[in-house]
């Protein structure tokens, strides 16, 4: 049956009497494991294989079977060419402050806080989680910041739970704001933030009294000259 669709192409060699299709040697099913790996000796691509096979020999499912060899291949997963990477795109500048935000998670000595930067001037608000990172937490530190400067129109984040349940995309859709989530396994789409994080890891670092760390509201702007300078106030 599987080959009926095709047997008015098949004939008899009167010379050696192998079944032919066409010009191409039909392969009984005891010898096919062995002809593939015939086929496959040279370790070329999947494209390569099935043109050399579709030249001289012929069976059923004959494709497929190559595919799966190949693809199984462990010198050709090895050594096979990684694919090339897209390019960044450059997230553009806003025209107003605080219109297009960055925002994402981050820990530092055994607590959890939220950064959000502003794409406009570089501006980074920083809000104690301590251990909760729930999303309502998440939530009311965003809202607190726009009570201070008003409802951004876009926000960026990554794919975190917080960021990609349901509670997050009602209260974005409520307030009217757009938000974009960065590339998976690609956190550089997200790259103002991340950049933030570090330099307010960095901050956290080289201040001694670690025991009053957390009485500080840090801010952090970027001036004429795109130098970050430190201000460091006491909340108390």
């Amino acid at each position: 049956m599987p080959f009926w669709d095709f047997h008015d192409e098949l004939h008899v060699s009167t010379y050696n009497g192998l079944i032919y299709r066409g010009e191409r040697t039909v392969i009984p099913s005891e010898l096919r494991a062995t002809t593939l790996k015939t086929i496959h000796s040279s370790h070329q691509g999947i494209h390569k294989c099935k043109q050399k096979a579709r030249e001289l020999v012929f069976w059923p499912g004959m494709n497929k079977q190559i595919e799966d060899v190949v693809s199984r291949c462990s010198a050709c997963l090895m050594h096979r060419n990684k694919p090339q990477k897209e390019p960044m795109i450059i997230h553009p500048i806003p025209s107003l402050p605080w219109s297009k935000v960055g925002t994402d998670l981050f820990e530092f000595d055994n607590h959890y806080f939220l950064i959000m930067v502003d794409y406009y001037s570089n501006f980074i608000e920083v809000a104690e989680l301590e251990r909760d990172t729930r999303a309502a937490t998440v939530i009311k530190k965003i809202k607190e910041n726009i009570a201070r400067y008003g409802v951004m129109d876009i926000l960026v984040s990554d794919n975190g739970p917080q960021f990609s349940c349901q509670e997050f995309k009602d209260f974005t859709r409520s307030y009217g704001i757009e938000h974009i989530t960065s590339s998976p396994l690609h956190p550089q789409s997200n790259g103002l933030a991340e950049k933030a994080v570090q330099t307010v890891k960095n901050i956290l670092k080289n201040v001694q009294n670690l025991e009053m760390i957390y009485t500080w509201v840090f801010l952090i702007y970027a001036t004429p000259r795109g130098i970050l300078e430190l201000d460091l106030r006491c909340s108390v």
